[in-house]
């Protein structure tokens, strides 16, 4: 008696290769297309039950497989963040170094060559001046100019209106928009007429990605800050809210006000969200320019300021955001060797589930061999008979349930969604051949 659910290995009918049928029935390697790519083909990576029961040693290899869905898991989580990160501009902050000097020329110091000792006027015709440079440089970053990293320079020079009525202020304005600004410079040169020493003041401007404002006294003296952004001053009035023990262990959103807060707000209670209105009045004004001194000399052909300005910038990180690019392109590409490795998986785990079959099919054999031989003539006939489409179903008997609880039922419905798998395949290669190839009349 053979058991049930044993069957003999099926038949291949010529130009068809079955991939999978029921329990008991041995699979065959499907057929692969050409032109089909590694997407198409199934990857087995897992250990069916029924070949772990026989191979030995499976449960190292299914806690190896357990590791790799926790690494494949926390990688894809990964993938997330940083095609999160890589859409929010990261910032940075940065030196930006100010060098002062200033040249001298057509001094009368310098125009005593000049002069002819035997002539009564000792005037040479040339008129004394001195040209003042500022010159920026961003330590971080060579690309950058100074030009890119300064919303706007004023030179304010303190000479006798008397003598010098004009051109005592000189502004400069980097332009809103990019697409009319003039070339980007290091440097910037004042040219004036004068032969004394003159002081002069430089009231820079930083261009800022968020705007600082001055912070009104009695606020400024509670968070220890007397200019920030917005962001800042509310993370800094927060703090001391959390310092202080103010946050509300019932509304955690909301802020029970002492008495410091009730005098700045006028409130009992506030609420986060409501901060940075709140703080509107006490941070009206815009942060002061950075002011620095110097004093023009003209007794020397060359003089520099004896120390150099740094001062804090705030740039777009485009460094960072290359570097998360760039692993965001690694991560998202697969490895060679671990696909290589996925195909050489699958096809073992294949090779021990045809074996499997082909030991199952002996022992039964072994077993009652004039009885299995005639069950399996009657599978392949059957399955001949299901791909050639001639087989006779009576109406009758396909109205009972008994019939769809047929022992062959599951493999003719497996036949059938192949045939038309394998037909909807040849289907889409056909229309990509077509779109993939030249116009009959050749290029025109």
């Amino acid at each position: 008696m053979i058991p049930a659910g044993a069957r003999p290995p099926q038949h291949t009918v010529p130009g068809y290769q079955r991939r999978r049928g029921p329990p008991g029935l041995p699979p065959g390697p499907p057929r692969q297309p050409s032109g089909l790519t590694r997407l198409n083909k199934p990857i087995l990576r897992d250990v069916p039950k029924r070949i772990a029961e026989l191979v030995p040693n499976v449960e190292e290899y299914n806690s190896l497989r357990d590791v790799e869905r926790r690494l494949d898991a926390v990688m894809m989580r990964k993938r997330g963040d940083l095609g999160e990160a890589i859409d929010i501009p990261r910032r940075t902050k940065q030196t930006l170094r100010i060098f002062i000097s200033n040249t001298a020329s057509d001094q009368p110091w310098q125009a005593t060559d000049q002069l002819d000792t035997n002539a009564f006027d000792f005037e040479t015709g040339a008129i004394p001046s001195w040209t003042l440079k500022i010159e920026g440089r961003v330590l971080e970053d060579d690309s950058k100019k100074f030009s890119d990293v300064v919303r706007s320079v004023v030179v304010d020079i303190e000479r006798s209106r008397d003598l010098y009525p004009d051109g005592n202020v000189v502004e400069w304005q980097q332009n809103p928009n990019p697409a009319q600004r003039g070339p980007a410079f290091d440097a910037l040169e004042i040219k004036r007429k004068g032969d004394t020493d003159c002081p002069v003041r430089i009231h820079i401007h930083p261009l800022l990605l968020a705007e600082k404002y001055k912070i009104h006294p009695s606020l400024a003296n509670v968070i220890d800050m007397r200019e920030g952004n917005m962001p800042e001053i509310v993370m800094a009035l927060w703090r001391y809210a959390k310092y202080h023990n103010l946050q509300d262990p019932e509304e955690l959103r909301m802020i029970n006000c002492d008495m410091v807060l009730k005098h700045l707000f006028g409130v009992d209670r506030i609420a986060f969200a409501d901060l940075t209105q709140a703080l509107r009045p006490l941070t009206n004004c815009p942060a002061d320019p950075i002011t620095l001194t110097y004093t023009v000399k003209v007794d020397q052909e060359t003089t520099m300021a004896p120390t150099a300005f740094d001062i804090e910038i705030e740039t777009y990180d485009n460094e960072s955001t290359k570097e998360i690019a760039s692993l965001l392109s690694a991560l998202s590409t697969p490895d060679p060797k671990i696909l290589e490795l996925d195909d050489r998986i699958s096809v073992l785990i294949g090779a021990l589930d045809a074996n499997r079959l082909k030991r199952q099919f002996f022992l039964e054999f072994s077993k009652d061999p004039t009885n299995y031989l005639k069950r399996w003539i009657d599978a392949q006939s059957r399955d001949l008979e299901v791909v050639l489409g001639d087989r006779a179903v009576d109406e009758e008997e396909s109205r009972k349930s008994d019939f769809y609880q047929k022992e062959w039922m599951d493999e003719s419905v497996w036949h059938y969604l192949a045939a038309q798998t394998q037909k909807k395949v040849q289907e889409i290669l056909a229309a990509q051949q077509t779109m993939s190839a030249p116009p009959a009349g050749g290029r025109r």
